[in-house]
């Protein structure tokens, strides 16, 4: 086993190497595993661990990221927020889980320096990627990188206290045991016009999603040109209630205008240019939520 320290060490020798020519995937790291032109970004996370002498990665096929990003969940090694020696798995060209390294520092404002090996845009040195001086280049070294979506963290069972491997988190507190308020569930189920019976049961709960949906959809009228979740959430109203608006989409277009018609025409209200105001929804709402 090893230390999140002597890990790192072991790829922070190799920082600053450049394959020379862009693509050429020709380094220290490929040569150790015998795989001159593959991508070593995953072999250089394997390089580290080995020569530490730690066989946390064993069986991981870390040369494969998205093997490696399956083989961390599995062990339950996914946290939140990035430390010294976490692994990170990126997003990247497209891909899920196309790009990985390691976490060298996290500057604690949204932003993190990586050391990692395969990307084009590298710093031979912490200092310099943290402050973008020096020259950039394709090959093993450090990058300073903002906390987006696109990353995953893992943190490996390191031995140490300081390594922050943990690999037995404490448990979870016990919650609090909580006793509804009757009397204002009472309050809240007369404001929904249901039975005031204190259980906030099926019927409650219909009720207020019933008015949350009602306001969502009559903030203003929705008509044909109109777009987003409010259209997508009465397209598929519509659909409950047994008519077809066309589609799914988020797009109110002429279909869903027909739509808006045709129920108009059915419950006997006034039939405009198919614009979904108050009146339609409160009657849709009402054949969708029986």
């Amino acid at each position: 086993m090893a230390t999140a320290q002597q890990v790192l060490a072991q790829l922070a020798a190799l920082a600053g190497e450049n394959e020379a020519k862009v693509g050429s995937n020709n380094t220290t790291v490929n040569k150790y595993y015998g795989a001159p032109g593959a991508s070593y970004c995953g072999y250089s996370l394997l390089y580290a661990f080995a020569k530490a002498g730690s066989k946390l990665l064993d069986g991981s096929g870390a040369a494969n990221v998205g093997n490696l990003a399956r083989f961390c969940e599995e062990k339950g090694w996914r946290v939140t927020t990035p430390q010294a020696g976490d692994i990170f798995v990126q997003r990247s060209g497209g891909y899920e889980n196309g790009h990985t390294g390691f976490i060298w520092k996290n500057l604690g404002n949204g932003y993190f320096i990586t050391l990692e090996g395969n990307y084009g845009a590298v710093k031979a040195t912490a200092a310099q990627a943290e402050n973008g001086t020096g020259a950039s280049f394709e090959g093993i070294g450090y990058r300073k990188q903002k906390i987006t979506s696109d990353y995953k963290f893992y943190r490996p069972a390191y031995d140490g206290a300081s390594s922050g491997g943990g690999s037995t988190p404490a448990p979870a507190p016990a919650p609090t045991p909580r006793t509804p308020d009757k009397a204002k569930v009472r309050e809240f189920q007369k404001f929904l016009g249901v039975a005031q019976d204190a259980d906030p049961g099926p019927d409650t709960e219909r009720a207020a999603l019933k008015k949350m949906l009602l306001d969502l959809l009559t903030k203003r009228p929705l008509r044909q040109g109109d777009t987003g979740d409010a259209v997508a959430v009465l397209q598929g109203l519509f659909y409950a209630a047994g008519y077809d608006p066309n589609g799914l989409d988020k797009s109110f277009g002429s279909g869903c205008a027909a739509t808006v018609r045709e129920f108009e025409k059915d419950e006997g209200l006034e039939v405009d240019a198919g614009v979904a105001g108050k009146e339609v929804v409160t009657r849709l709402l009402d054949k969708v939520f029986k």
